[in-house]
């Protein structure tokens, strides 16, 4: 991108909801193009030119524009609107999760770790459109059936050896393509940990959300990650807000 301004981030914005809407609509047609549109997309995701990455001193800079914005002293939305170019990047990748359902194993592979290091996005608006592409890529990975469909169906099973034990139903099954994602879950969970403890009600709720359905479409990937989440999980179900216990 050219320039830095408000006119040229409302261009790439509009061009982008163009792109998102060939995908959605015209999907065969895109197919050849996706190469380039990944690379495209890859760069404004995480487009952001009045921030600086760091790298190790990120999460620290990060928590400094949380209590910035609780206080009222950064009015993102006024000073600056290069967020609306993130936002329409995620809705295009969004596009291609739903659309190009023969290309997911390229998507993933591109896109599933970068997108988990979009989890420290300084805008919640668009923090929470990571959260939502990033479900939308797990819900993708897995043929989804009738819950319990397979409990119900299969043999009877042995009695139960104790009135605690409950019969779990299978996990939905994976995708072929699903690996690249799966591979990326330690990384995943440990940012969401991250997310889960911010001062913000609205990023955590949106990281308990996700946490759930990672949990719904690939709990076998994420129960062995789970004791780095436990201490959260516990803190939110005694949370004074019944939205966040609920969602925990």
């Amino acid at each position: 991108m050219d320039g830095d301004n408000e006119k040229d981030h409302e261009v790439v914005e509009n061009c982008l909801n163009a792109f998102e809407c060939f995908v959605l609509r015209s999907s065969k047609e895109m197919a050849p193009h996706l190469d380039e549109l990944c690379g495209v997309v890859l760069t404004l995701i995480s487009y952001d030119p009045n921030f600086y990455d760091s790298g190790d001193a990120q999460d620290a800079v990060m928590e400094e524009f949380e209590e910035f914005d609780e206080d009222g002293l950064v009015d993102s939305d006024d000073d600056d609107n290069s967020w609306k170019v993130r936002r329409a990047a995620l809705k295009v990748l969004e596009a291609m999760v739903k659309g190009l359902p023969d290309r997911l194993d390229e998507i993933y592979a591109k896109f599933a770790q970068p997108l988990i290091n979009r989890f420290n996005e300084r805008e919640e608006s668009v923090k929470l459109d990571v959260f939502t592409t990033f479900g939308e890529m797990a819900q993708a990975a897995v043929i989804k059936t009738q819950p319990f469909l397979a409990a119900s169906t299969g043999a009877p099973s042995a009695p139960s050896s104790s009135v605690l034990e409950v019969e779990r139903p299978a996990p939905p099954k994976e995708r072929p393509n699903a690996h690249h994602l799966i591979a990326v879950m330690p990384s995943c969970i440990s940012q969401l940990n991250k997310q889960m403890r911010s001062k913000a009600a609205k990023t955590r709720q949106g990281a308990l959300a996700l946490l759930r359905i990672l949990s719904e479409c690939i709990p076998q990937h994420v129960e062995p990650n789970i004791p780095q989440v436990k201490d959260e999980l516990i803190r939110a179900m005694k949370e004074s807000n019944s939205s966040m216990r609920l969602d925990s």
